[in-house]
């Protein structure tokens, strides 16, 4: 789990330093979500905007978009 959550932070800590987004919002399962955020840069910390603790890997397609939707909502 903790790769992947190095990965992934490695990623959005990427696009923070290219200027690809303004804010950041992560949704992911506990203890997932401390997992990413621990590997946040201090740039990617700063622009982080929220964090949802949701795991939504049952779903796909609209659902997924609408829980994500509804989880950006909280």
């Amino acid at each position: 789990h903790d790769k992947c959550a190095q990965h992934l932070a490695a990623h959005v800590n990427a696009a923070v330093a290219a200027h690809r987004c303004e804010r950041v919002f992560i949704v992911a399962s506990n203890p997932f979500l401390g997992q990413i955020k621990s590997h946040l840069d201090v740039q990617s910390a700063k622009k982080l905007a929220g964090g949802v603790a949701t795991d939504l890997t049952a779903f796909e397609g609209r659902e997924l978009q609408a829980r994500v939707q509804e989880a950006l909502a909280r």
